[in-house]
């Protein structure tokens, strides 16, 4: 396990940030995109600039804007590891981004603006044409990129630790893709015994096993 102490006295840096909050998902999906389109990295929500813990006061409404963040702004879609910790008294969300396997990812706004961001440092800045072309090489140079569908049961499996049930609608509206999609996904991790299936009535919900 991540120790969230230490990583807030390292400061932040190339893969590091801090945020007292997410104020809305299409500002934080640029750190997302340059996160994984250089080497990764980490954000903690709910402490501030000089490292100083203030905590998150609404968790589902942040949670809410990184999934939509990662899901809605970002082309291809990202899916961050999302948990709930607990320090100093307060709760705190770390989010973690891991370096994607399936660059460029860009950052997208109603479909009309569309930039690539990379991390240089403690920033995010828009990449050069000749950065998006060593982005697209990196991209050529992983014969295997995991399957997508392997990436969003990542997502299940994250979203199932920080919330009691997942239902199929639900699982639609996170991931932005079909009901049959869906089961599918499910069906797979069902099978590999990570989750459960309930059924109360005619409703159906899933849990971690």
């Amino acid at each position: 396990m991540v120790d969230v102490s230490d990583l807030i006295q390292q400061g932040e840096g190339f893969m590091l940030e801090y945020k007292i909050e997410i104020p809305s998902p299409h500002r934080i999906a640029k750190l997302m995109v340059a996160f994984s389109n250089s080497r990764g990295g980490k954000l903690l929500v709910g402490v501030n600039d000089q490292g100083e813990v203030s905590g998150v006061r609404d968790l589902q409404l942040q949670k809410r804007h990184l999934f939509s963040a990662a899901r809605d702004f970002c082309d291809p879609p990202i899916f961050p590891k999302i948990e709930t910790l607990a320090l100093q008294g307060k709760r705190i969300l770390l989010v973690t981004i891991q370096e994607s396997r399936c660059k460029p990812h860009r950052w997208v706004m109603n479909n009309e603006k569309s930039k690539t961001y990379i991390r240089v440092k403690d920033k995010n800045l828009v990449a050069s044409k000749l950065a998006i072309l060593d982005l697209q090489k990196q991209r050529k140079l992983n014969r295997k990129p995991p399957g997508r569908s392997d990436i969003k049961e990542t997502f299940v499996i994250s979203y199932l630790q920080d919330h009691e049930r997942i239902t199929v609608k639900e699982l639609c509206d996170l991931l932005n893709i079909s009901k049959r999609r869906a089961l599918r996904i499910l069906f797979s991790l069902r099978n590999k015994g990570e989750i459960l299936l309930h059924t109360i009535g005619r409703h159906e919900f899933y849990t971690l096993a």
